[in-house]
């Protein structure tokens, strides 16, 4: 979507229902994710190696998987057959 005023986007994060964050295993402080779920209610789909993984719980505050295509797609897949 290119870049978005951060207002836009907060009010923007309960339109939808995954935020797929699929970062590189390096990412420091990705903290989009976490204001996703605090502010839209949106599951986060994060790569499972980032810094952020560290602080939430995979299957509770996130759904977590490895950093390519296939694996991202694998999650969306099953969050959209609600496993």
């Amino acid at each position: 979507l290119g870049p978005v005023a951060h207002d836009r986007l907060v009010r923007g994060y309960a339109d939808y229902d995954v935020f797929a964050f699929p970062t590189w295993d390096r990412e420091p402080f990705g903290l989009g994710p976490v204001e996703a779920a605090f502010h839209g209610g949106c599951v986060p789909l994060i790569a499972q190696h980032c810094g952020l993984a560290e602080w939430l719980v995979h299957g509770v505050h996130c759904v977590k998987a490895e950093a390519t295509a296939d694996a991202f797609a694998a999650a969306i897949h099953g969050l959209a057959d609600g496993a």
